[in-house]
């Protein structure tokens, strides 16, 4: 599309000249750029909507937008693009180590050699092209954060600037520049405001170097954040506090990036003073909200707390307002809970009268994360006989990553144990849910728990199932299919006891001399081969495991084989059955004895079919089988009444 740079604001765009009638794509890269959030070009979005409007308008023509997730969900104008119906969504994720790796060894440096610190920040393309530029040097590797390798470019394009054109004045020239931008709260300026001092030289060879660009009679830094770095790097040296800064003019959305990287940068060389503005900035009147709410995020944002900073949180945080209610939910993450926790308040919170205190100590220890694990489960275990203990464990373990805290992971199943906390809590199972994923073991321990060991393991309902049992809780189900799979012998060892315990306690009466029937298992349909109610689940995901355990371990199943042939229920040699058609090749001569036995042993099928999976045992050894033994069985369905047609 196009729209001549000189024409009234009028003009009409002309989407349909370029296509011709052919698929054409309108790529817009940062649309964040005039997003609100941003706060930088905000007032062109308008330009921007109406040009998607008439791409959209003609045929053959599709738009691909390119925006930072923080501003989609931040602009409503923005947000309201990715609700249409037409819109379809991909996120981008940061780079991955392994694409990371690889363009360090490209530049001819070692990628083992990378801290976590440093992989993190490489996986912004930004920060790995300020690696490449640096590449060469000594201690090229040596950064820790954006602001050192901000810094680390600026020295070497100062250098070759003046290789260059010796004399270049390279950080006068940056800084009448950001100040300009600054004052004027956007990110390019004229060109003409170089002409004092006859600076536009000396800019055309920072534009050569790519520090900045010229462009239309204007001047810009070559990203915005550079132009941030480079505003905090001069505003160090003023006499002048934030404070002071901020008020000096209006407080638009463009000062919250200055102020972000003015703070990164006084964390690295200056704390005493960070933390002096931090405090000065959230204790003035005169400064907006929003503002605040950067400052707050920023220092949220510090990856190594000190003292110092947990005194500065309690001072700040001693004015109770709006904004130290939102610090105290910024700073509910491991790298603050550390030091809270060594200093005592966690458990100071936790013990008060107070019950905001506690909440507040409970949300901590539930962001915690896993580098504390072993500290919030010993601050739970020491309050177990608190009446608040099972809500703030549920609470706790909703938010954890159980799969790495097995100390956790341990005070949950005892509550599930003890039936302080019940299978039919739905949170339970969420936060449980990647459990089966990372750790199927104990995944098998808690569904264990909590349909093995509970204390209402047994309990019958009015309809004389086991209540538990008809639970129908997806995450459960889901549980018991990835766990069966993944650990099968795990899986039976835990379940096919207690199915045959839950088999008698729930049969029915026996008819003649018929195997036992039971109101969970028996009588099923054939096509019940899912995982819907719990029940199901248990049944299908022991056959399921019985079944690859025979197969890749038949040397070990023997023992839980025999135990399901001893059992008197037609559910339990439905499972025997199911485990032995898989075990075929191992099994087929004792199976052939059970078939041949004719009678009972005939009862394992479904509701339509009672020796559907008799037969199917048949079928699978029969192949097996030596010649006399297939004769035998070829004879034993020969002259039993089979309903429908025999082998």
């Amino acid at each position: 599309c196009s729209r001549p740079a000189d024409s009234d604001p009028n003009y009409t765009l002309h989407c349909d000249e370029p296509a011709n009638g052919r698929d054409a794509f309108l790529i817009i890269d940062q649309l964040d750029a005039v997003s609100l959030a941003s706060g930088r070009l905000s007032e062109r979005y308008d330009v921007i909507a109406e040009l998607i409007q008439e791409a959209t308008s003609v045929d053959g023509v599709r738009v691909i937008l390119a925006c930072r997730l923080f501003d989609v969900e931040n602009d409503h104008r923005i947000r309201k693009l990715n609700a249409r119906d037409d819109v379809e969504r991909l996120t981008v994720g940061p780079l991955t180590d392994e694409a990371v790796a690889g363009a360090v060894s490209a530049m001819g440096l070692g990628p083992d050699l990378l801290t976590a610190t440093q992989r993190a920040l490489l996986r912004s393309p930004l920060n790995l092209v300020l690696l490449e530029t640096i590449a060469g040097q000594p201690g090229a590797l040596n950064f820790t954060s954006r602001g050192s390798l901000f810094e680390a470019f600026w020295q070497r394009k100062e250098q070759t600037c003046e290789e260059r054109r010796p004399g270049t004045l390279f950080n006068d020239v940056l800084a009448r520049i950001a100040n300009t931008a600054s004052d004027n709260q956007t990110l390019s300026v004229p060109i003409e405001i170089l002409g004092p001092g006859d600076f536009t030289k000396h800019a055309r060879v920072l534009a050569s170097e790519q520090v900045i660009a010229i462009e239309d009679d204007r001047v810009s830094f070559f990203h915005e954040t550079f132009f941030d770095f480079t505003f905090a790097r001069q505003w160090l040296s003023r006499q002048e506090s934030m404070v002071e800064f901020l008020c000096a003019q209006e407080q638009e959305l463009f000062r919250r990036a200055q102020v972000r990287q003015i703070l990164e940068l006084l964390r690295e060389r200056d704390p005493h003073r960070f933390r002096a503005e931090i405090e000065a900035v959230l204790g003035s009147a005169e400064v907006r909200f929003h503002i605040k709410e950067t400052v707050v995020a920023v220092f949220a944002n510090v990856s190594a707390p000190t003292r110092e900073d947990v005194e500065l949180v309690l001072r700040v945080a001693a004015r109770e307002s709006t904004i130290t209610k939102r610090l105290w939910l910024q700073l509910a993450r491991p790298t603050w809970f550390g030091v809270f926790y060594a200093h005592g308040h966690i458990e100071r919170w936790l013990d008060s009268d107070d019950a905001a205190l506690r909440d507040r100590s409970v949300s901590w220890m539930g962001n915690a994360g896993a580098e504390h694990c072993a500290e919030v489960a010993a601050l739970l275990t020491a309050r177990r006989q608190s009446p608040d203990y099972v809500m703030w464990l549920r609470w706790v373990t909703q938010r954890a990553d159980l799969h790495l805290c097995r100390r956790l992971f341990e005070l949950l199943l005892d509550a599930v144990r003890a039936g302080g906390i019940t299978p039919t809590d739905q949170n339970l199972w969420l936060s449980a849910h990647e459990l089966a994923e990372h750790q199927p073991l104990w995944a098998i321990e808690l569904l264990k728990a909590c349909f093995v060991e509970s204390p209402s393991a047994l309990v019958l309902a009015s309809d004389g199932k086991v209540a538990l049992l008809g639970i129908h809780e997806y995450s459960a189900t889901q549980m018991i299919e990835a766990a069966c799979k993944a650990e099968p012998q795990a899986f039976a060892e835990a379940f096919v006891p207690h199915l045959l315990a839950v088999m008698d306690v729930t049969h029915y009466d026996r008819f003649e001399q018929d195997l036992l029937r039971d109101r969970h298992f028996s009588l099923r349909f054939r096509t019940e081969r899912g995982y819907g109610d719990v029940d199901d689940a248990l049944f299908n995901g022991a056959a399921d495991a019985l079944g690859q355990w025979a197969q890749t371990s038949p040397e070990t199943i023997e023992s839980m084989l025999q135990l399901l042939a001893a059992n008197e229920h037609d559910a339990a040699q439905s499972l025997l059955y199911r485990a032995l058609i898989a075990g075929a090749l191992t099994f087929a001569p004792w199976a052939a004895e059970l078939i041949l036995k004719g009678g009972n042993r005939l009862e394992a099928g479904y509701l339509s079919d009672q020796h559907w999976l008799s037969r199917e045992v048949v079928e699978a050894i029969a192949p097996i089988v030596g010649e006399q033994v297939h004769l035998q069985l070829e004879e034993k369905w020969l002259f039993t009444e089979v309903s429908g047609s025999g082998v």
